[in-house]
């Protein structure tokens, strides 16, 4: 069975299906895009040009680990912040069944 996330990041909604659902799998993810691209950019546009990333990702990979909008019955909501030097951190919960966005 997939689990289900919804992602805010940067006034974006994406959300994620399978098991890297979990705050651990988002956060690893969201790093390695950041390492990636850290120092291509000037700090200031760090978080911008990770968003526009995962969404490039998003329409040109077969399998791509971030998808636009959020889902109904998501088994978490995370809020995810990339600082200008480059440190993600991830803000959220479980929802309960009466939370789930409809």
């Amino acid at each position: 069975m997939s689990t289900y996330a919804n992602i805010t990041m940067g006034g974006h909604a994406f959300h994620v299906k399978k098991s890297g659902g979990d705050k651990e799998g988002i956060q690893e993810t969201v790093e390695s895009y950041v390492e990636e691209i850290r120092n291509k950019v000037v700090p200031s546009y760090l978080p911008t040009a990770v968003i526009n990333a995962i969404c490039a990702g998003e329409v040109t990979d077969l399998l791509p680990c971030f998808y636009s909008g959020h889902i109904t019955c998501a088994s978490y909501a995370w809020h995810v912040n990339i600082g200008e030097d480059g440190v993600v951190t991830i803000e959220g919960k479980e929802l309960s069944s009466k939370e789930h966005i409809l």
